[in-house]
């Protein structure tokens, strides 16, 4: 009789303990379905690569993209002549100062991609000093 009590007291810690385990589980998956379901969409993607590159990966970003919909804002070019002051009152500062320094150097990665693509289409804009321009090691100099 003992032996059967202990067995059963035994088999009820386990029972809570798995019931435990898979309840964190269950937990953790929804709250990685959540997280990757906002970085699926433009502004997630942003928010994430901000995250990352301020060297919080593991910070949950999900909120603050909610709250950017809430507001209608779902795509990255509705955000980029938001201030970083605007931005942070959906997100934290340091957060929103990367999302803006992230949108910044997008557009200009645009500017000179749209450049260096005519440039290496042959389209001619014109300028003729471009093609005079020699490139040595780095540094460059007119060609006479």
């Amino acid at each position: 009789r003992e032996a059967a009590e202990r067995r059963a007291m035994e088999l009820k810690a386990r029972a809570f303990q798995e019931r435990a385990l898979l309840y964190n589980a269950n937990a953790s998956t929804s709250k990685t379905r959540r997280r990757k379901k906002s970085e699926t969409t433009s502004v997630g993607r942003l928010l994430r690569r901000a995250a990352d590159a301020i060297g919080r990966c593991d910070f949950d970003v999900s909120k603050y993209v909610e709250k950017l919909e809430e507001d209608w804002y779902i795509d990255t070019s509705e955000l980029r002549h938001m201030s970083v002051d605007v931005l942070s009152k959906y997100m934290p500062r340091r957060l929103a100062d990367e999302v803006h320094n992230q949108l910044v150097r997008g557009e200009l990665e645009e500017m000179v991609g749209h450049r260096t693509s005519h440039i290496a289409s042959g389209i001619d804009d014109g300028d003729e000093r471009e093609s005079r321009l020699s490139w040595n090691f780095g540094e460059y100099s007119d060609k006479v």
